[in-house]
């Protein structure tokens, strides 16, 4: 299973237990402080409020006034605002906390004045005069027992929640302890970072507790601490003076780096960032891009992208050394690949300019391969073909120079992909030898997997079926082994097109289903309209028109909403083939035909438009279309002809030529050898039109 997919997996998990309670009783769910919430958080969150609805299952989440909520505009949601206390909720507040008993009216307030509606503030303010000698504690109210001076007590939170931990003593060194941890530490850490015995840190722990200032529970890995509010603990830590603040921060990193080394528990981004407070800057980034390249490892790209970046932000700190550049452009090029990876691609393009000059200037030449190799990747996504075939290039040429024949291998698949994007199919088709060839030599799987499947695809259009059946029941082999089920996905369909070419439609049908399946499990939308237009096809061929035309019109819903760019054309041409109706064809092809023109595009969209569209003309019977649309692919194809596509344009014509009654020696003895070409090589699906030519002759 890919990162991405384990990923979506738990969260699905995780709502679905959520739901599955729902059914037998209500459930409350409640999320404090979303405001410091990571992206893979607010993702979960995101699902469930939009589950929630239809379910019984309550959410109450809270966040500050400056975090912009991404659940607007849902009808099932309530926004609250939560203002500051009145007077008499004050009021209120202050009875419970005093247990019934009156405050004297002056303490009182000063407490309302003071704490100007603030509930925390109130609460802290409130316990601090408890715990002072101005009031006294009588059978039935507090009473003052001397003069309330107008300093005397806390005149802000921060102070009152000072004074708080000043009056704990030796005690307050422990809080301070647990606050440079964070607002949450284990019981373990501050053992370790304690220098109290274990008797005496439960004590202290104990005293914290009962002041209200921590609360504590079990866990799996022992008793876990949190401070009572984020502002608690702010107060403890400020309290510190920033050298020994600096110094807990190194002993509880290394505490922490030592854990990591027993246990995945621990999560390499809590040890950057006590490194980066200690301003242990080696350390630090190190650790930040150990983090990084966690958080990639589950699919957190966002998590991953903010750890390099605060890398990044660290070496400025570090003597600029060439081990200092290298360490920038290693950082750069893993935060491009998370952005890449978000689809960010304009932003990571950006990091991968400013990564370019260093490269260069100090010659690393393998970064400099991977860097336009990026550079690549992204521009084939932005559809800028041209763009994507030169950074491809500068990839296989750095990549040489540095010698390194995986990355070698990967420039020359990249460029193979940006000559079949531009239809150079033949010149990809080398590209793709040269990358397997490397490839095998050292043993490197997941390339073999990717270029084993895009080699099938460049052997097909060369009408050499055998061999690209050959090179995808590899790649298939390759892809489970390596558990890549995108290309496992990938040569399925391809193996597809193969039987449905040899006309073995029965079987291509099983494939296309099986295929379909594979792009449903890891979700990949926008590859099941491949297998939805053959199906489509192959249940017209069985003269199945209703069921052909729904599923060509369901793959042409899903072309809409991923993109119409990556199939659209080819569902279009599709949908044409799979009804009787001339007018929905002249349409749909009209649509198609539209979106080929004035733009870059895909190769497989002019290959496979241009070929059913002439499919869609014979059958009405229009010869001139037929011809128009043979123009046209010989035109796409004329840099580089290759042999499906020369098949496929002489079969047409001659068909066109036919249908207007020609029946000269000349053009009978070409569509004698169209068949016989056809039946050597195997292209079952193109032989009916042409046997029924010859049959009546």
């Amino acid at each position: 299973m890919t990162p991405e997919m384990q990923k979506k997996k738990t969260l699905e998990a995780l709502i679905g237990q959520i739901e599955g309670l729902s059914q037998h009783r209500p459930v409350l769910l409640f999320f404090e402080d979303v405001h410091w919430a990571d992206p893979t958080t607010l993702e979960l969150l995101t699902l469930m409020v939009d589950k929630a609805q239809g379910t019984r299952a309550l959410l109450l989440i809270t966040f500050r006034a400056d975090f912009i909520s991404p659940w607007t505009g849902h009808t099932h949601i309530t926004s609250l605002t939560l203002n500051r206390f009145s007077r008499s909720q004050v009021t209120t507040m202050l009875e419970r906390l005093t247990g019934g008993k009156p405050l004297p009216d002056e303490v009182r307030d000063h407490i309302v004045q003071k704490t100007d509606g603030v509930p925390l503030f109130v609460e802290e303010l409130t316990k601090t005069v408890l715990e002072s000698e101005f009031v006294t504690e009588q059978e039935s109210a507090y009473v003052l027992t001397e003069s309330l001076a107008p300093l005397a007590l806390p005149s802000t939170l921060h102070d009152s929640l000072m004074a708080r931990l000043d009056r704990l003593g030796p005690v307050k060194e422990i809080a301070q302890i647990g606050a440079v941890i964070g607002r949450e530490f284990e019981h373990k850490i501050l053992a370790a970072a304690s220098p109290l015995p274990e008797n005496g840190l439960r004590d202290a722990m104990s005293q914290l507790i009962d002041a209200g200032l921590v609360f504590a529970r079990d866990t799996t890995q022992g008793v876990s601490y949190k401070f009572k509010h984020a502002l608690v603990r702010d107060a403890a830590y400020d309290s510190l003076l920033k050298k020994k603040r600096r110094q807990l921060h190194g002993h509880i990193a290394k505490l922490l780096e030592d854990d990591l080394a027993q246990s995945a528990e621990t999560v390499p981004e809590f040890i950057a960032y006590h490194y980066t407070k200690a301003r242990d800057h080696e350390r630090a980034i190190d650790y930040w891009e150990l983090a990084g390249k966690h958080a990639t490892a589950r699919a957190a790209s966002l998590e991953a992208i903010s750890h390099f970046s605060e890398g990044l932000q660290l070496l400025t700190n570090l003597p600029d050394t060439v081990d200092r550049q290298r360490r920038e452009v290693a950082l750069q090029i893993n935060m491009a690949k998370s952005m890449y990876n978000v689809e960010r691609l304009e932003e990571a393009l950006e990091i991968l300019e400013r990564a370019k000059p260093t490269a260069a200037e100090h010659g690393f030449n393998l970064e400099r391969s991977t860097i336009h190799h990026l550079c690549g990747a992204c521009h084939d996504l932005l559809g800028n073909n041209d763009e994507c075939m030169k950074q491809y290039k500068l990839s296989l040429r750095y990549a040489r120079v540095a010698g390194v024949a995986e990355q070698e291998a990967r420039a020359l698949g990249g460029l193979g992909d940006a000559f079949y994007v531009h239809g150079r199919v033949i010149t990809a088709h080398e590209h793709y030898d040269q990358c397997i060839e490397i490839g095998r030599r050292i043993d490197e799987l997941p390339i073999l997997a990717k270029y084993l499947q895009m080699r099938g695809v460049t052997w097909f259009f060369q009408n050499a079926l055998s061999n690209a059946s050959t090179d995808l029941q590899a790649s298939v082999e390759a892809a489970n082994k390596v558990t890549n089920r995108r290309v496992e996905m990938q040569a399925t369909h391809c193996q597809g097109y193969v039987l449905y070419e040899r006309g073995a439609f029965v079987e291509a049908a099983q494939i296309f289903e099986r295929a379909l399946d594979l792009a449903r499990r890891i979700e990949t939308r926008r590859y099941e309209p491949v297998s939805l237009l053959f199906l489509a096809e192959i249940a017209a061929l069985a003269g199945r028109w209703s069921e052909a035309s729904e599923l060509a019109k369901e793959a042409l819903a899903i072309c809409r909403e991923t993109g119409m760019i990556f199939l659209g054309p080819r569902a279009l041409a599709k949908v044409a083939l799979c009804t009787g109706d001339r007018k929905v064809a002249e349409t749909a092809l009209r649509e198609g035909k539209n979106l080929l023109q004035g733009k870059e595009g895909i190769c497989h969209n002019y290959l496979w438009f241009y070929r059913d569209a002439q499919e869609v003309c014979l059958r009405f019977r229009e010869w001139d279309s037929v011809d128009r649309y043979a123009d046209a692919l010989e035109d796409y194809t004329r840099p580089e002809p290759f042999p499906w596509t020369e098949f496929v344009i002489s079969r047409g014509r001659a068909l066109a030529e036919y249908g207007r009654g020609n029946r000269e020696t000349i053009l009978m003895e070409e569509i004698r050898r169209l068949h016989d070409e056809a039946d050597r090589i195997g292209l079952g699906r193109a032989l009916p039109r042409l046997e029924e030519a010859l049959s009546v002759g």
